[in-house]
């Protein structure tokens, strides 16, 4: 049922089918989880998929714990809990060393992003415009790989968020330049 097409005033369920199909709404919802587990998307970098990729695991996989969001609607989260389900139970060790690195240099990468930004916009009319508009079009790039694992969330392929959050880098001293 899309509710933005040709109306039709019929009898009969036209709610439960929207509903049950979040997609009919919000065909993009998850699209950063999605793109990090698949390692693909990025720029400047490989496809490298999730390593839990190779085992065939899905979201429901690690997202069991059932909790309820502000309005009282059903979630189900991921927690480091869930590793030892299938793995070693110091491997929620390696998860909070996971979130720490990929928190320590998202940081990173946010910072400098911003400061490169002020260099960019520093150079405004002091270049050619072709050139600034070059350097704007690749800082862009830089800032979209960032952005995807902030929405994301790098937890769910920490090796791709890793080679993101670098490539981002070496485009933001490219811009530098």
């Amino acid at each position: 049922t899309n509710c933005h097409l040709e109306i039709r005033h019929e009898k009969g369920d036209f709610i439960d089918p929207v509903l049950n199909d979040c997609t009919v709404c919000h065909p993009s919802h998850h699209k950063e989880q999605r793109a990090l587990l698949l390692g693909e998307g990025g720029i400047g970098v490989e496809n490298t998929p999730n390593q839990m990729f190779g085992s065939r695991s899905n979201c429901r996989a690690c997202h069991t714990k059932e909790v309820k969001d502000a309005k009282g609607d059903l979630l189900v989260k991921a927690t480091k809990e869930v590793c030892v389900t299938c793995h070693a139970k110091d491997h929620t060790k390696r998860y909070d060393g996971w979130v720490k690195t990929l928190e320590k240099e998202l940081k990173e990468g946010v910072e400098y992003a911003q400061e490169t930004k002020t260099v960019l916009d520093g150079a405004k009319g002091g270049v050619p415009k072709e050139t600034f508009e070059k350097a704007k079009a690749r800082y862009d790039q830089g800032v979209e790989n960032i952005h995807l694992i902030q929405a994301g969330n790098g937890i769910h392929n920490k090796k791709y968020s890793i080679m993101l959050i670098d490539a981002s880098f070496d485009i933001f001293d490219e811009v530098r330049e």
